[in-house]
Formats: C-alpha cells, sequence, structure tokens
C-alpha cells in the first residue's frame, strides 16, 4: 500500500518494500486506442475504483468522472468492462498489473503497457500497512524480522511471485 500523507495516521507502517510505477494499460487487440503522451490518455476511458489514490492525480491531468472517468465500487466492475472492449485504459503499478488481470484470464501478453502515471515518491513505495487493532508488540516483531531480511538478502524474491516480471 502506497503511504499516502492521508493514510499515515490510519496505520502503522511497515517499509519499504518495494518501489514501482503505475502506467496505463490498454489491450493489445485495441488498435484504435493509441497513447504516445500523457495527454492522450485523456482521449479514451480509464477505470478505477472510486476513491481511488490515483483518482486526483488523473483528475489533474484532465480526466473528467462520467466523461472519461468511470468510477465503481469494486476492482473486478471496471476490469470486466476492460476485458470486454467497454473501457479502453486501465491504470496498474509496474508490479500488481500480472495479479490484477490474472483473475480474468488475462495475461501480460494480452496487454500493452502505456505512458507512466507521474506520482510523487511516496506513492511510488509501498509499504505493508498494519490496521491500528493489531498490537503494537506484533507490529514490532514484524519490523525487527524486516530489518534481519533486508539486512542478510534482498527482498526481489519475495516480491516476484506477485508482480510477474
Amino acid at each position: 500500500m502506497a503511504q499516502h500523507t492521508n493514510r499515515i495516521p490510519l496505520f502503522n507502517w511497515l517499509g519499504p518494500l518495494t518501489t514501482a510505477r503505475t502506467y496505463f494499460y490498454k489491450l493489445k487487440s485495441r488498435p484504435d486506442v493509441t497513447v504516445n503522451t500523457l495527454n492522450d490518455t485523456t482521449l479514451y476511458s480509464l477505470g478505477m475504483v472510486r476513491g481511488d489514490i490515483y483518482q486526483s492525480l488523473v483528475k489533474k491531468i484532465g480526466f473528467v468522472n462520467g466523461q472519461n472517468l468511470m468510477t465503481f465500487g469494486e476492482e473486478q466492475q471496471y476490469i470486466q468492462l476492460f476485458i470486454n472492449n467497454k473501457i479502453d485504459l486501465i491504470l496498474g503499478s509496474e508490479h500488481v498489473i500480472y495479479n490484477q488481470l490474472k483473475p480474468y484470464n488475462v495475461s501480460l501478453l494480452d496487454v500493452e503497457q502505456l505512458t507512466e502515471l507521474p506520482v510523487s515518491n511516496d506513492l511510488k513505495d509501498n509499504y505493508l500497512a498494519f490496521n491500528k487493532a493489531v498490537p503494537q508488540h506484533i507490529v514490532e516483531r514484524f519490523q525487527r524480522a524486516f530489518k534481519v531480511l533486508k539486512q542478510e538478502r534482498s527482498l526481489d524474491s519475495f516480491i516476484a511471485p506477485y508482480s510477474n516480471n
């Protein structure tokens, strides 16, 4: 989870576990969707979860709710529309796009990574977020184990199965 300023007081944080960039994606079967620049993305429809951390960022580049920005209560709603060519674009971190598509039998070979959504560094880093109800001694235990793990070996081997990179 990104450690955005609004989220910091809501959780106890561990990490960063990894850093990833966020890209727009289209289906390769859609030659009608042509994106060369960030501004080009606004010519197409984009689906995302309502209230997503990136919603305010895409609005800044020209996406408008109900016009070219379609928001949904759940991820599977817009992914299904994307797969059925009803939405042109989706956003995904280079580390999670594989797992976003996998439940729908869509592989990375079926999509094309387009332009990067510019985000601040705090949104590129991914953390483990603990609910505030988790006892502090458990959070501290995870933090100690994480520190040892990070010193002894790279975290890449733990991240790889989730990112398919």
